[in-house]
């Protein structure tokens, strides 16, 4: 936020405007804008100073009437997530985002659940069936050059044992592999 100008140029700019000055002409003198040379004049007439008025801080924190309600929830359910704590608080009648309670807990030096517990991933295999643990499988397993069907197999023989099929890639025809040969469809430009 920009500061306000100094209280020197303001009795400056209003001590010129006073003693008979338009107020276009000194803004251009001064180089501020009309409109405060303006407001600055109005404000000497009203109260006597053109001291700049509270800049911020106006606005007093939402959640501060319920504090002692959300310190007791925290202290008797220390588990509670923010979310969980939003719906609390909908419930008596306090509407507010889960940005604002964050922020009122951390002001405050409470912790708390950022999120619910989830069971963890379980990750696919990442080697082929019969490499060892800690060794490297066979050199060249896939190609760059292949493309996988995530596709089920459709037809017939298409059971729970059939095995996923190669497709050719469509953007153009296929350049010479090592693998053509043996009915897998190579991919790229040639």
């Amino acid at each position: 936020m920009a500061r306000p100008y100094s209280l020197d140029l303001r009795e400056r700019v209003v001590g010129a405007v006073e003693h008979g000055e338009s107020s276009r002409t000194v803004a251009k003198r001064f180089a501020v804008a009309v409109s405060s040379v303006v407001k600055w004049s109005r404000r000497r007439r009203e109260t006597g100073s053109v001291a700049p008025g509270k800049m911020g801080g106006h606005r007093p924190f939402i959640l501060e009437p319920h504090r002692a309600f959300i310190i007791a929830r925290m202290k008797q359910t220390p588990h509670l997530t923010v979310s969980g704590l939003q719906g609390e608080l909908a419930a008596c009648g306090v509407i507010v985002c889960r940005d604002t309670i964050w922020r009122f807990l951390r002001r405050e030096g409470l912790s708390f659940k950022k999120k619910a517990c989830w069971r963890a991933n379980n990750p696919g295999r990442t080697s082929h069936a019969g490499a060892s643990a800690g060794k490297p499988g066979r050199a060249g397993l896939i190609h760059g050059v292949l493309s996988l069907s995530t596709r089920p197999p459709i037809g017939p023989g298409a059971g729970s044992g059939s095995r996923q099929t190669w497709l050719r890639s469509v953007v153009g025809p296929p350049r010479a592999s090592a693998c053509t040969d043996t009915g897998l469809m190579a991919a790229g430009k040639p």
